[in-house]
């Protein structure tokens, strides 16, 4: 069981100096709860950056050694959101879109 998480960079939409804080954002917070709040508490994994894409798979199958991750549970709905850091501090968390998604 997995989900594909895709993000793209932060918009400058709400932020004075642009949208990473006037500094390269260093890698991102990937958290994923069952509740909408993310409060029961949220799970969670750092993606460091340089990346070749902004995705992310949660759980799943690992490709080195074929064992199933069991982050994730069957017929579970998990809310994601995504949050750029860099050395000014945390950006505002991102919900994605779709806001959650079932596993199968």
């Amino acid at each position: 069981v997995g989900l594909l998480v895709k993000w793209g960079e932060p918009s400058d939409a709400y932020c004075k100096y642009g949208g990473n804080g006037g500094a390269d954002i260093t890698e991102y917070l990937i958290e994923w709860d069952t509740s909408r709040d993310m409060d029961s508490p949220a799970q969670r994994h750092y993606f460091q950056l340089p990346a070749s894409s902004l995705s992310y798979t949660i759980g799943g199958r690992n490709v080195s050694t074929g064992k199933e991750s069991t982050v994730l549970e069957p017929g579970t709905t998990y809310y994601v959101r995504v949050t750029a850091v860099n050395s000014v501090g945390f950006g505002m968390p991102t919900r994605t879109a779709p806001a959650y998604a079932t596993t199968a």
